[in-house]
């Protein structure tokens, strides 16, 4: 599914790459690579401080 996740990131899709990476997220909690490109995800849409929240999650586990 990650595979999908970076298709959706080099076509600017966002909102569908963070709806693929919410999936990832909710079947695996703490997927390292997914809760990275979700801070990128949210940082490039102008959320930054979600996005810190999930690399701070991944740097508490």
């Amino acid at each position: 599914m990650l595979t999908q996740v970076l298709v959706a990131l080099q076509a600017h899709d966002l909102p569908r790459a963070e709806s693929l990476l919410r999936g990832i997220i909710q079947s695996t909690p703490n997927h390292p690579d997914a809760m990275h490109l979700m801070g990128v995800v949210c940082g490039m849409q102008g959320r930054p401080n979600e996005g810190l929240s999930n690399f701070f999650k991944i740097a508490s586990s």
